[in-house]
């Protein structure tokens, strides 16, 4: 006696369960850096001069710290605050992010800045704009991919 079997299913069916799960799971790892880099950009941002960071005269370098994240090119988030009457510092801060996205056209990039021109100079004095908050940002994502 012969049992024939019968599929009730097609290959196109399972490619579509596929490329949902793929979507999903690339919306989590997209969520994953962008709750890192909300992270690292307050870090940044909250960090007071007694704690290494520098001062406020005008709040243009505190509001130019933020991050662009982009996925295949295309942004899909892009966080940069007014800190204060620094509203120069946020726009110099997304035109710089912007600049450097020209070079990540594949796959998942997150750009976290320091936007204004001085603010190499004013880390160079030993004030902490960025550097020390980027120390932790490696691991914060891998402790939200893994959660």
């Amino acid at each position: 006696m012969a049992v024939t079997i019968k599929a009730d299913f097609n290959m196109a069916a399972i490619q579509k369960e596929i490329e949902q799960a793929v979507q999903k799971y690339k919306q989590e790892v997209i969520q994953a850096y962008r709750d890192a880099a909300t992270v690292w950009m307050e870090r940044a941002r909250e960090k007071t001069k007694v704690q290494g960071s520098f001062g406020n005269i005008t709040f243009n370098l505190r509001s130019s710290i933020g991050f662009l994240l982009l996925d295949n090119g295309r942004e899909v988030a892009i966080e940069f605050e007014t800190v204060g009457p620094g509203d120069a510092g946020a726009a110099k801060g997304m035109e710089y992010a912007r600049q450097l996205a020209g070079s990540y056209t594949d796959g998942i990039a997150l750009i976290c800045v320091a936007g204004e021109d001085y603010a190499a100079a004013v880390e160079s004095k030993g004030y902490d704009v960025i550097t020390g908050s980027s120390l932790y940002i490696e691991q914060d994502l891998a402790d939200l991919l893994e959660g």
